[in-house]
């Protein structure tokens, strides 16, 4: 189990997140009633390799797809705590988007995920955020980006607009507007 990474339940940017190397360095750092509930301990996956894939889903139909591969100078490490070597757009093979997905069942929006893959190819997921990524607002080329942006105002721009008009996505008035 050692070394793992102990980080907060809810938080961004590596922020209170440490590599830990044995029971005496998590007791050190928080009281272990809070795992579970405010702490985690997750996995290490060692190797410089790491991706971030942003979905876009309308009630779990994949939409749009757009993924970004890292490189750091690191094994072991904690973004943003270590130098990046290379970043580029990346296809990822369909049963990792199929894992993805299955995710997403009944979920409209973006949703961003965090992972490596382990030296058989399997997929190590380690964080799901509901929400646009740094990846998808920093590092994918703007056109790619714009085109998942668009398509996202397509599918639920339109249910926003016709809901604030008072309608259901059926076009029928809506009776609690009216």
């Amino acid at each position: 189990m050692y070394p793992c990474i102990l980080k907060p339940a809810q938080g961004a940017y590596g922020i209170g997140t440490d590599i830990v190397n044995c029971s005496d360095d998590v007791l050190g750092k928080i009281d272990v009633s809070q795992l579970g509930s405010t702490w985690l301990l997750q996995e290490l996956i060692s190797g410089p390799i790491e991706f971030s894939t942003s979905l876009l889903v309308d009630h779990g139909q994949l939409l749009d797809e757009v993924s970004v591969k890292y490189e750091y100078d690191g094994l072991a490490y904690i973004w943003p705590r270590v130098r990046e070597v290379s970043k580029a757009t990346h296809e990822p093979p369909p049963a990792h988007i199929q894992i993805m997905t299955a995710f997403l069942q009944h979920y409209s929006g973006i949703c961003n995920f965090n992972y490596k893959t382990r030296n058989n190819g399997e997929i190590c997921i380690f964080e799901i955020n509901p929400r646009i990524g740094a990846d998808l607002a920093g590092d994918v080329p703007k056109p790619r980006a714009q085109q998942l942006f668009e398509k996202l105002d397509e599918c639920c721009g339109k249910t926003t607009r016709a809901d604030s008009a008072g309608q259901q996505r059926d076009g029928k008035e809506d009776p609690q507007r009216s």
